[in-house]
């Protein structure tokens, strides 16, 4: 799909760089011609990221679904007095919405990393073809984007921690007053 939608995307810039080539009399006798050809193409790369983007989500879709239904089914066959007197009802939360949200950006991220692959592939091809020059300086520019990603991980992953610990107080704090809205509405409590 993305090969398809960037075939269409590529063919759609050359047809305009062509057109805005040619002279002024070619432009205005080829006016109609070009304008279809143009519109065509639109409705060719529209057309590809609209489906695209539903194949996508009917596999996000069907896959939360059955993670869904996996986990769900693995909770309530859990033993009552090992795990639901143990487990804090914000934890069994947070676990379950971690994992579904788990499986959803690895599917995005995936895709992205299709879509980021074929722009630096045309990307490359395009530099290339106005420079060959370009593939010397190629694999520093590829090294200075390892190092810049080596040296910024380490505080990514401690931001991405401290936000799901964060969320974690949250989210149990939140289910268990909701367990206990019942004592807290019979003491008249809601002050706290």
């Amino acid at each position: 799909m993305i090969a398809s939608s960037y075939s269409f995307a590529i063919q759609y810039e050359y047809l305009i760089s062509e057109w805005a080539n040619s002279s002024p009399e070619d432009q205005a006798s080829q006016y109609f011609e070009k304008i279809t050809k143009i519109a065509i193409m639109v409705a060719g790369v529209t057309l590809a990221n609209c489906f695209r983007q539903y194949c996508v989500k009917t596999v996000i879709t069907t896959a939360l679904k059955t993670v869904h239904a996996r986990v769900l089914d693995s909770i309530m066959k859990a033993p009552i007095n090992k795990f639901f007197d143990v487990t804090p009802t914000g934890s069994i939360l947070t676990r379950l919405n971690d994992d579904l949200n788990h499986f959803e950006h690895i599917i995005h991220h995936f895709t992205w990393f299709m879509y980021q692959i074929n722009h630096c592939i045309t990307m490359i091809y395009s530099i290339y073809k106005a420079d060959p020059l370009f593939l010397l300086l190629w694999p520093f520019s590829i090294g200075y984007c390892a190092y810049i990603y080596r040296y910024t991980i380490g505080s990514m992953r401690e931001i991405h921690r401290l936000n799901k610990v964060n969320n974690s107080r949250i989210k149990n704090h939140y289910s268990e007053t909701m367990n206990g809205n019942s004592t807290i509405r019979a003491f008249a409590a809601s002050h706290f």
